[in-house]
């Protein structure tokens, strides 16, 4: 299940570790340019009132992406710390998990 907010603050905490950044997170989410900030603030708040993401909503869709970006990171042993490769594997992401039309 990827419903957890607490899930996608670990996801993000994660990835900044290996510098990502808005340039690729804004790819992956469904408000144009949205930030790192803005959404670690919004599960935040859903964590804390012990809500959940909807199953197969645009936000369990964000940490799905976040799943796959980072499983792909991790998975091939990327060292470098990179706007653009993690901009293509945002994109690799939504390959997978496209928005919704």
């Amino acid at each position: 299940m990827r419903t957890e907010p607490a899930k996608t603050l670990d996801l993000l905490r994660r990835l900044e570790a290996y510098e990502f950044d808005d340039s690729a997170f804004s790819l992956l989410h469904h408000f144009p340019d949205h930030s790192i900030r803005a959404h670690s603030a919004y599960c935040q708040k859903q964590a804390e009132a012990g809500s959940s993401f909807q199953e197969g909503g645009t936000n369990s869709m964000v940490q799905h992406r976040l799943e796959i970006l980072l499983g792909a990171y991790e998975g091939a042993g990327f060292t470098a710390r990179s706007s653009s490769l993690f901009q293509y594997l945002s994109r690799a992401a939504l390959v997978e998990v496209p928005f919704a039309k």
